[in-house]
């Protein structure tokens, strides 16, 4: 019997589409009124990227589960705190992967320690790089797996 593999995803709500039936769980993670990092509730993904992830994730490993931590809501822009709030849930969800598709122009530690956790707890974490200019984080830090898409495929 297979082990339920469990993928969390950081990004932009919870997918549409077929993607949305396999997933198990999802918390989002917004700024309140004193700029503090407040979990709360998912909402479906408006702005498209986390639906796309979902895809690839389940066209590689279609018996995956998904997890989402949302961090994008309006506009793909977040903060490290918000970032690091969600990698730290997903690692408490037991997710064997997390894919980060966001990158950060500064290394900052909220998001370096919340990497250091979920690498302690033996999670396997894959974050986008850009294939030229400036190295951006969480890809950066040490232990995560880089990986840069190549926008000519189809």
């Amino acid at each position: 019997m297979l082990r339920e593999v469990r993928v969390g995803l950081v990004d932009s709500g919870l997918p549409r589409g077929a993607a949305a039936e396999r997933l198990v769980l999802g918390c989002g993670f917004r700024l309140d009124a004193d700029q503090e990092v407040a979990p709360g509730i998912a909402e479906p993904d408006a702005l498209g990227h986390a639906s796309a992830v979902a895809r690839a994730v389940l066209a590689a490993c279609p018996e995956a589960r998904l997890v989402v931590a949302q961090i994008f809501f309006a506009r793909l822009v977040t903060t490290a705190a918000q970032a690091a709030a969600g990698l730290d849930w997903l690692a408490r969800q037991g997710v064997a992967v997390v894919n980060m598709s966001f990158g950060l122009a500064a290394d900052r530690a909220v998001l370096r320690d919340a990497r250091a956790r979920a690498a302690a707890r033996g999670v396997v974490l894959v974050a986008s790089a850009p294939a030229r200019g400036d190295p951006v984080f969480p890809a950066s830090y040490p232990g995560v797996i880089r990986v840069t898409g190549d926008a000519r495929c189809a």
